[in-house]
């Protein structure tokens, strides 16, 4: 038999394939003796043996479950984030990674410093730890912006040459400042929400480049749109809260109490659904307000108890605010509130408000001898328990109507009026 060359066989590579278990997170060091003690007397065939060696298993794993929950429970005890997370990570596999690149120059970062009063040994300090100490990942390296900025311009009967100027004068700086526009990325709205549009503005132009103009743009953790409606930004929220009811439901399935989860739910549900909310919950539609209503509702279905209603976290958000503007005398908006008396059964009533300001408008047309009305009011005598009844008022017009009818002869109701004799 001829021998078979080796140009026939093709060399195989070989892969190395790990395997991992399919275990849980509570099982530890003495369930896994236990199960190997069961298997152990499954195979002997000793009847006793394994259902000693079962019962065991039984009860080492109820322990580990249980120390395996307080342990995962101590990280929604109190309000870290961080922590929160962490024990979610633990049941869910959760990962999420990050990384950033810093493009400040330290020699013009220091001279800034410097202008804001800090010390010179600080500036030298901060300047010889930022030198050669660049901010890359090991895997690939990632260039990203230091932060985005944004221009608010106002147009004032088509003249847009303040804003235009604006945003010529942000390119210089940035160049000066070793910092990259990326013109790709740079959005422009126009808010207008009046309802005839009136013209057309010609395009953005930085660096030769035209600047896309959008309908809505996310500036921080708002969607503003050029309409200034909230639809958008309501529906942005509650997709952004419905995607954390998920890890909601495996912390209620993993057997957690309701303050713990109510807890979590403040911290990640919560915090979504309330971030900025003074600025746009009271300008959203009825809808809207249903759509938002309908998650805090599953939430409370999950987590088996009340949970503070949106309108309530508004208003008291609004009230701290106020406050707040009110302390701050330097605020553009501190005097358009003032403090109300100590004792509120005394506040005005509505009606005593609206003659108080029909006596204002009165007293300024009477003052004013051109207005219209000027004629209509006449001073009231200085006594005023001499000022005439109604009936008697009454009586006068009537005798003046009456005296009107029996001059005017055309009229049909003169011949119903007589003289009366001159001895009454």
């Amino acid at each position: 038999m001829n021998k078979i060359p080796n140009s026939c066989f093709t060399p195989l590579a070989l892969i190395s394939v790990r395997t991992f278990p399919n275990q849980k997170p509570w099982i530890n060091t003495e369930v896994r003796v236990k199960l190997r003690a069961r298997t152990t007397a499954y195979n002997t065939g000793d009847l006793e043996n394994y259902k000693k060696a079962r019962y065991d298993l039984q009860r080492t794993i109820r322990v580990a479950k249980r120390n395996y929950r307080d342990r995962v429970e101590s990280n929604y005890h109190g309000s870290d984030l961080r922590r929160m997370w962490n024990g979610l990570r633990a049941i869910t596999d959760y990962k999420d990674n990050s990384s950033a690149f810093n493009t400040i120059i330290p020699a013009k970062l220091i001279p800034k410093l410097t202008d804001l009063g800090l010390n010179s040994h600080l500036c030298n300090w901060i300047l010889d730890f930022l030198t050669g100490r660049p901010q890359v990942t090991h895997i690939i390296t990632i260039f990203k912006f230091a932060d985005d900025t944004t221009i608010l311009g106002l147009i004032t009967d088509g003249d847009e040459t303040a804003y235009r100027d604006e945003v010529s004068a942000l390119s210089e700086w940035c160049y000066h400042n070793n910092l990259s526009l990326n013109i790709s990325k740079t959005k422009e709205m126009i808010v207008n929400y009046r309802k005839l549009q009136r013209g057309g503005h010609s395009p953005m132009y930085i660096n030769g480049a035209e600047v896309e103009r959008v309908s809505s743009v996310r500036f921080l953790v708002i969607h503003l749109t050029y309409d200034l409606n909230w639809s958008l930004h309501t529906n942005k929220v509650e997709r952004s809260a419905r995607r954390r009811i998920f890890f909601l439901r495996r912390l209620r399935k993993f057997g957690l109490p309701p303050d713990i989860l109510t807890n979590f739910y403040r911290c990640t549900k919560e915090s979504i659904l309330t971030a900025c909310i003074t600025v746009w919950y009271g300008s959203c539609t009825a809808y809207d307000c249903r759509a938002l209503k309908s998650v805090v509702r599953t939430a409370e279905s999950i987590i088996g108890s009340k949970l503070p209603d949106l309108k309530d976290i508004y208003l008291s958000c609004c009230l701290r605010k106020i406050q707040k503007i009110r302390l701050d005398c330097s605020h553009p908006a501190h005097g358009l509130f003032t403090l109300l008396p100590p004792d509120r059964s005394k506040l005005p009533d509505l009606k005593d408000i609206y003659l108080s300001c029909c006596l204002r408008k009165i007293q300024k047309i009477r003052l004013d001898c051109s207005h219209p009305a000027h004629g209509l009011f006449t001073l009231l005598p200085p006594d005023r328990s001499k000022l005439p009844d109604l009936k008697d008022i009454y009586l006068s017009c009537c005798l003046r109507k009456i005296q009107k009818i029996r001059l005017d002869c055309s009229h049909p109701a003169h011949g119903l009026f007589t003289l009366l004799p001159p001895d009454r």
